[in-house]
């Protein structure tokens, strides 16, 4: 059965300003190759409620919904079956509401709200829902939120669920130009899926998650204030990863990548202030599957932070940076060692601390308070579990230099205080 059914609802309001319109459309279709097109416009802007629902069972069928013009918008469209198409297209609207449901194999959901053409209206207080059960979906939003940051209406919200036991799924959310107030979350589960999700709000966010040839990662973004930045990247056969970047403030900036084999590698970036850079790579190096576990977790808390983590090809490595105030920098390094543990804890102002390890059991820790310190470990020992290889740095005050070196065998202990 093959059918295409097309209304176009077009509301020119005239007579009294008071008079109220509600303009409704429903589309029930069951069966294969079916088309459905719905088209909305309210040429009096606010003169009336649209609301068009799309109901289609079956194989390759295609829905589109236009509304255009119209306060209080309802799209939805609900979808059975394999190769089925969704789009909502919803322009120039105030309080829109979008839903998309498809359950089914190679579904494809796109909902867009925006300007019909560009300098008019914003898609304010709009919200977007899609939800996709089965395998080789795709889900799309579009936003194009307030232009005014004071307005009644303003903000978008977006939403995103690729459920119960779903494979090789693809969801993306854009949330573009001025967008105040913005949020959007991302949900991926299954066998060999991953769980995404980003929460945003303020303006002019950049979220970016991708999860590539993995086993049940999870990443999460979120993030408040404005101009911020974040991306996490899993792939490379990484199993059960974890990742987290909390930011709140103006144009910080976190990067977390999880990538060869780092298995079970959780890693946290929290930030707080202005132009805090923050960066967290762990790399399994395709040598240590299943058995990573590396942690690492960057706290920066002021402005003017920098803070770099490397983890390649360790295991059961953990590495800490907390830094406090301004212009602090902090970087540390572990490779090809086991059982390596560093911390740099920083606060105050214009501080440097360096870590470098590798070997086995070795232990780092650089505290620094005050102003212009510098301070650099480096250990490329072999410890035991019972005998760990131990390097401290602490600083107070301004303009000291400290700098640890230990390689060799096990029960190393060096200490340098200056304060």
């Amino acid at each position: 059965m093959k059918t295409k059914l097309s209304i176009i609802a077009l509301a020119i309001a005239s007579g009294l300003c008071s008079t109220a319109y509600a303009y409704e459309a429903s589309v029930d279709q069951n069966g294969d190759a079916n088309t459905a097109n719905v088209t909305q416009t309210n040429e009096r802007f606010g003169e009336g409620v649209s609301t068009a629902v799309v109901e289609q069972d079956g194989t390759a069928n295609t829905a589109t919904l236009n509304q255009t013009l119209t306060g209080g918008t309802q799209a939805r469209i609900s979808s059975t079956g394999t190769g089925n198409t969704a789009t909502v297209n919803q322009f120039d609207v105030w309080h829109a509401n979008a839903d998309v449901s498809q359950n089914g194999l190679q579904n494809t959901a796109n909902v867009n709200q925006n300007q019909a053409v560009s300098g008019m209206s914003f898609a304010n207080g709009a919200e977007a829902s899609v939800v996709q059960e089965g395998n080789s979906n795709n889900a799309t939003i579009n936003q194009l939120g307030t232009n005014t940051g004071y307005h009644w209406a303003d903000g978008v919200s977006a939403s995103i669920e690729q459920i119960n036991g779903a494979n090789d799924n693809t969801a993306l959310v854009n949330q573009i130009d001025v967008s105040f107030r913005t949020t959007a979350s991302i949900t991926q589960d299954g066998e060999k899926g991953s769980y995404a999700e980003t929460n945003q709000t303020g303006e002019d966010h950049v979220a970016t998650i991708s999860q590539v040839r993995g086993v049940e990662n999870n990443a999460q973004i979120k993030q408040t204030g404005s101009l911020e930045t974040a991306s996490i990247y899993q792939a490379g056969a990484t199993y059960f990863a974890k990742a987290n970047v909390i930011q709140n403030g103006t144009q910080n900036i976190g990067n977390i990548s999880q990538i060869n084999w780092a298995d079970y590698a959780t890693a946290t970036i929290v930030q707080d202030g202005t132009f805090n850079v923050a960066n967290v790579t762990q790399d399994g190096n395709n040598s240590t599957p299943f058995s990573n576990y590396g942690l690492v977790s960057v706290s920066q808390n002021g402005d003017f932070n920098n803070a770099d983590v490397l983890q390649f090809a360790t295991r059961n490595s953990t590495a800490q940076v907390t830094q406090t105030g301004s212009n602090h920098i902090a970087s540390v390094t572990q490779s090809d060692g086991s059982f390596l543990t560093a911390k740099v804890i920083q606060s105050d102002e214009f501080n440097t601390g360096t870590v470098v390890q590798s070997g086995e059991y070795n232990d780092a820790t650089i505290l620094q308070n005050g102003s212009l310190q510098v301070a650099t470990i480096t250990q490329s020992g072999f410890g035991t579990v019972a005998a760990h290889n131990v390097a401290i740095t602490d600083q107070g005050g301004t303009n000291q230099l400290a700098s640890i070196t230990q390689s060799g065998g096990a029960g190393n202990f060096a200490k340098v205080y200056q304060r």
